[in-house]
């Protein structure tokens, strides 16, 4: 029977990989309020993808390192941790995740070391639904993109060398 069932289960492929129809594309949202937090679970589940929110980076960020989510909404400012500083974090472990940092505050330091560090958009809180549904769908096209075009220069890599050993052996 267990063999049976170890062949019935099916193993939980990364977020990474869910671009199926069929499979979701879980957003990863980092943020000390609970109430911004549930808030931005409730308009990206609206949107039709799946959510998983965490209150500290330290909790995050293993679970994003086995799920390489493809999409993290990220506070500047937590209690123990500056969203800054995670940033490269996120982009050593996976370059092709985009992340949307988000502050309630709007300095402009903060807006441009942001980006100077890969982030793919800035949210200031308050925000609204529009603004998060911009930023997610822009986000998620711009990982589809990037995978696409890693892909592509994979396979063409492949392609090259093995016409490379054709021509050797002719």
């Amino acid at each position: 029977i267990r063999s049976i069932l170890k062949k019935l289960r099916k193993p939980r492929l990364p977020a990474f990989y869910c671009w199926s129809k069929n499979l979701k594309i879980e957003i990863l949202i980092i943020d000390d309020s609970h109430e911004i937090g549930e808030a931005l679970q409730l308009i990206i589940e609206n949107l039709g993808f799946e959510s998983k929110y965490f209150d500290s980076s330290e909790k995050a960020i293993p679970y994003f390192q086995s799920e390489l989510n493809p999409v993290i909404f990220l506070d500047i400012y937590l209690p123990n941790d500056n969203g800054l500083d995670i940033l490269p974090t996120v982009k050593k472990i996976n370059p092709f995740t985009q992340v949307v940092m988000m502050s309630g505050e709007g300095d402009i330091e903060s807006v441009v070391s942001s980006l100077k560090n890969k982030a793919s958009d800035f949210l200031l809180k308050p925000f609204s639904v529009d603004s998060v549904k911009v930023a997610v769908e822009r986000s998620i096209e711009y990982h589809r993109l990037l995978k696409d075009n890693f892909n592509y220069q994979e396979n063409l890599e492949r392609d090259m060398k093995f016409i490379a050993s054709i021509q050797k052996q002719v």
